[in-house]
């Protein structure tokens, strides 16, 4: 599967939720035949993406933020994966994650604490979010959750540019 390639920007950006469709189908799959999702996730995290690639998921990285201890646990525990490299955490603190989440503090301030304010980018959604709330919406929570401005504006001033290889 190749990378979504921006030839300007240097490094390729790949977007796991078209990148990943295959495993999302593995993963309908599996959840229909009661495999845990958290093994799914952990698999996800393990499938060897180059540390060359930019990475981002959409939604604050879903329920990755809430599992990365038990991700921690079991890819490394004898049952699960103990060839990986280093912890899933460290490779997910790697990545990036937009911001949608439809304004739920508790979600923002999870995928804060587990990824970083330097790894967290803006998204829209758009035009899904539209039949939910305004488009200034998608954005203006982020400064109502009561962050050091600096942290707001890296958030939402600084980290898609850095992603992108844009000057800040």
């Amino acid at each position: 599967m190749e990378p979504i390639s921006l030839p300007t920007l240097g490094k390729p950006l790949i977007s796991i939720g078209r990148a990943l469709a295959p495993l999302v189908k593995q993963l309908r799959a599996e959840r229909q035949a009661g495999v845990d999702s958290a093994h799914v996730k952990a698999d996800l995290l393990d499938a060897a993406l180059e540390k060359t690639l930019n990475r981002l998921l959409p939604h604050l990285g879903g329920p990755i933020p809430m599992l990365m201890n038990r991700l921690d646990k079991q890819g490394q525990g004898p049952r699960g994966h103990p060839n990986l490299a280093e912890a899933p955490s460290v490779t997910a603190r790697r990545f990036y994650y937009d911001t949608v989440c439809y304004g739920s503090k508790p979600a923002f301030l999870c995928a804060l604490e587990a990824f970083g304010a330097d790894h967290i980018v803006t998204g829209s959604d758009y035009p899904v979010l539209q039949d939910w709330e305004v488009y200034r919406e998608t954005f203006a929570y982020i400064e109502r959750l009561g962050l050091p401005k600096e942290v707001t504006d890296e958030i939402l001033h600084h980290n898609a540019q850095k992603l992108f290889g844009f000057d800040h």
